[in-house]
């Protein structure tokens, strides 16, 4: 069973993505495993704290590996583990889908362990869509890009650097033509993928059971909607949003920008307010982020954790 990754940033369409594959016979998919963040990440140099020494544990399985087992074989390992756990989960089949999209802070790790025996795809949305998606999703329609600062900090330069990398076993889809064009856009991923463009064309999107995963558009859509494809313009309405808006883009840059495919100016240019003034939506959205200021310097969730005993303390 060869697998497929979709890469992506969270509210990229990926979920409509892999709805659209699942239709194939030779694909089996679950919404998101998230799995290979637990077992590849350990050897990644990033901070994760827990109530035992993750940077010990970093320590030890390296010199385990190093040592006791060898770089190669271990990996072998992995591959079977990941294999004989997806053939149980979904039976046996040509591929098996892997969507997480927190998978592209471990990108290099997944890519260097399959190296040419998986498929990619590199699932692109213009980034300030992505946010409002964020907000529109999982804040209420106000301000919440501040728990999401992970994936436009370390996941879009991930990003970035693979799609404008020169390895040839890779698929680059754009959200916006992927939904505007949606049979010429499968013609192109049913032949990277070598199965029928024509299952996945026809029928209604099957929803995935699970609570990862897009939890609105899977209830709300089964089919592709052209709709969709670049309306984020009249959902920015506060100017609050607006401010926010063009502070995030400048961190993302115009070089990221213009490597994913989206025009910086064009996109700053649209970050307008549109729609009807209104105080205390403006007031929310300033609130919100004067919080998340607070929130991703003081960690809340853990001084609450601690508070309440669940923690006596957490450790790098």
């Amino acid at each position: 069973m060869k697998p497929i990754f979709i890469f992506s940033l969270p509210r990229a369409g990926s979920t409509l993505l892999q709805r659209l594959l699942n239709k194939s016979e030779k694909i089996s998919t679950v919404p998101e495993t998230w799995m290979f963040l637990h077992f590849l990440s350990f050897n990644k140099d990033l901070p994760t704290y827990s109530t035992y020494s993750s940077f010990h544990t970093k320590n030890a399985i390296d010199d385990f590996v190093q040592i006791n087992v060898g770089k190669e074989n271990f990996q072998d390992n992995l591959i079977e583990f990941f294999e004989r756990t997806f053939i149980d989960a979904v039976g046996n089949n040509d591929y098996f889908l892997e969507k997480t999209p927190r998978n592209l802070i471990i990108h290099d790790e997944i890519t260097s362990l399959y190296k040419d025996d998986a498929k990619y795809i590199y699932l692109l949305r213009n980034p300030i869509s992505i946010a409002l998606s964020m907000m529109n999703t999982w804040g209420g329609g106000h301000w919440n890009i501040y728990t999401f600062k992970q994936d436009f900090h370390y996941s879009i330069n991930n990003l970035v650097a693979a799609v404008e990398s020169s390895y040839q076993n890779k698929l680059v889809v754009s959200y916006e033509n992927l939904v505007k064009n949606e049979a010429e856009e499968i013609k192109k991923i049913s032949s990277y993928l070598d199965i029928d463009s024509n299952s996945l064309l026809s029928g209604e999107l099957e929803v995935l059971q699970g609570r990862m995963g897009d939890p609105t558009g899977q209830i709300k859509y089964k089919k592709v909607d052209s709709s969709r494809a670049d309306n984020w313009q009249n959902q920015i309405d506060t100017y609050a949003k607006q401010l926010f808006l063009r502070k995030l883009l400048k961190s993302i840059g115009e070089v990221n920008m213009e490597s994913l495919g989206y025009n910086y100016s064009a996109t700053r240019e649209r970050i307008k307010k549109s729609g009807r003034f209104n105080i205390a939506a403006e007031i929310k959205d300033v609130l919100r982020y004067i919080y998340g200021c607070i929130y991703l310097r003081v960690q809340p969730f853990i001084l609450r954790d601690i508070f309440l005993g669940k923690v006596k303390t957490a450790l790098r």
